[in-house]
């Protein structure tokens, strides 16, 4: 009687096929050009316009077609998105849906 053993390669590693991954990475790469527009498609109220420093160093700076800048510390937003919402007294300035809120204490 033989016996027949059976040769595996154990030492193998899994491959994506190139065409997969380029198809991945260009929709990925759409995705952020359509979430990551800067600026907002409505106009700034005029009275939201211009440039603040906090007490604490943060810099906010809001323009009249709807985009936004951020700076506080380590953290920032540039040519962002600006909104305000005045019934809920709040503001927001993203990039991609990313940024910080703010409650309005006071109108400008």
């Amino acid at each position: 009687m033989s016996s027949t053993l059976a040769s595996y390669n154990l030492n193998t590693t899994p491959t994506i096929d190139r065409s997969l991954a380029a198809m991945a990475i260009a929709v990925a790469a759409l995705i952020i050009a359509v979430l990551g527009c800067g600026g907002s498609s409505t106009p700034a109220p005029s009275e939201y316009v211009g440039s603040w420093t906090g007490e604490d160093g943060t810099i906010l700076t809001i323009r009249a077609n709807g985009s936004a800048d951020y700076r506080s510390g380590n953290s920032s937003v540039d040519n962002g998105g600006f909104a305000v919402d005045k019934a809920a007294k709040s503001l927001k300035i993203t990039f991609a849906g990313i940024g910080p809120s703010f409650t309005i204490d006071k109108p400008p």
